[in-house]
């Protein structure tokens, strides 16, 4: 149980080296990439998924308790569950978005948000992963991106 959990620890912090960010969508579409089809959508929908990773982060700095990581665990797999599908619609809509590089301060909030999460999650997680609700909100959580992930590779 304690490899799961360390496993889906792993993929929480690959997950997180991803990328998104907010600001205004018009400063992040610069002129040569502006002509890329779908290069709008995919602005927003990593807009979208930084907020994610920021609200994620921001749980983990608050976990004082088991309750609340399990509480981060949850409101992150929620959050993943639902742009997740967004994100495979895009690629499905955009194939040619895989070859573009996302804007780059949204690249930039992303990595820094990763990097943050890669300093706390083990902090949040260490004191309180023996705890079988915790374990139980890991394993959902692995259960619900692993999913997603098999969902994806399907469609390729």
């Amino acid at each position: 149980m304690k490899k799961a959990v360390i496993c889906l620890f792993i993929l929480i912090l690959a997950t997180a080296g991803c990328s998104k960010a907010s600001d205004t969508i018009d400063d992040a579409i610069d002129s040569t990439s502006s002509a890329v089809p779908g290069y709008a959508e995919m602005a927003n929908v990593l807009n979208d998924y930084t907020d994610i990773q920021e609200k994620y982060l921001k749980d983990l700095k608050n976990v004082d308790s088991p309750e609340d990581l399990i509480k981060a665990l949850e409101t992150y797999t929620e959050n993943m569950m639902k742009i997740v599908p967004m994100m495979q619609e895009l690629s499905e809509k955009y194939p040619e978005l895989s070859e573009v590089d996302p804007p780059k301060h949204i690249q930039e909030r992303l990595d820094k948000i990763a990097n943050e999460i890669q300093e706390e999650a083990p902090k949040a997680v260490m004191e309180y992963q023996s705890d079988p609700k915790v374990q139980e909100a890991f394993m959902k959580m692995a259960s619900v991106m692993g999913q997603s992930m098999e969902e994806a590779e399907d469609e390729e």
